[in-house]
């Protein structure tokens, strides 16, 4: 059984990690993240958006997240890195 809540999982365009294949959200990083969310019985959305909006959203909205970035010092505190 899922949590009633879901995640909502923000990423770019970035292949192979992450893509648009025929408006299917595929990539490498979607498919650990995705089996992630099966093994933590959370309900996880993905959103395709320009990086700046999906880099913002996922400071901004609860219960959400960002699929692929990089973990430099400048965003350490921004995040809690999985």
């Amino acid at each position: 059984m899922f949590a009633k809540e879901s995640v909502t999982i923000y990423t770019e365009h970035f292949p192979p990690y992450n893509f648009s294949n025929k408006g299917h959200l595929e990539g490498i990083n979607l498919k650990f993240v995705k089996a992630m969310c099966i093994d933590a019985k959370i309900k996880c959305n993905f959103e395709l958006l320009p990086w700046s909006r999906a880099f913002h959203l996922a400071q901004q909205q609860p219960l959400s997240g960002l699929v692929s970035t990089a973990r430099i010092t400048q965003r350490e505190k921004l995040f809690n890195w999985v």
